[in-house]
């Protein structure tokens, strides 16, 4: 009977400690401007005055108008990165088998024909 009770005393002390920890989760949201998605290629520009973003694909079509800033696809991805004034985006066009690069900044909009590759950072 006294393993019974310990067994009881136990499972009620780790399910009240495992729910108190539950809750202290805090749901983060983004601030930033523009940010980019290493692993899609996407970018993400905030609509003004508002905590939403619209999400444009590596070639710059627009696929979604309004993205809450805390939404998980944006708060709690780690392929998101915040893009400041001084990183650049790297273009790529293929012409004829040759390949074309450009280098724009994040503030520049997206070129016709061309597909996002690589955010790039300056390392100052």
């Amino acid at each position: 009977m006294n393993k019974l009770t310990a067994v009881i005393i136990i499972a009620l002390i780790l399910g009240f400690t495992s729910h108190s920890f539950a809750g202290d989760k805090k749901q983060s949201a983004l601030t930033g401007i523009f940010y980019y998605d290493i692993a899609t290629g996407h970018k993400y520009i905030q609509n003004p005055g508002t905590n939403t973003y619209r999400e444009y694909s590596q070639r710059g079509k627009l696929l979604r108008d309004e993205i809450l800033n805390t939404a998980p696809l944006l708060a709690t991805n780690k392929y998101i990165r915040k893009m400041k004034r001084d990183h650049y985006l790297l273009y790529q066009k293929v012409n004829y088998q040759r390949k074309e690069l450009m280098v724009l900044s994040a503030e520049q909009k997206h070129p016709n024909g061309w597909v996002c590759k690589k955010l790039l950072v300056t390392m100052n």
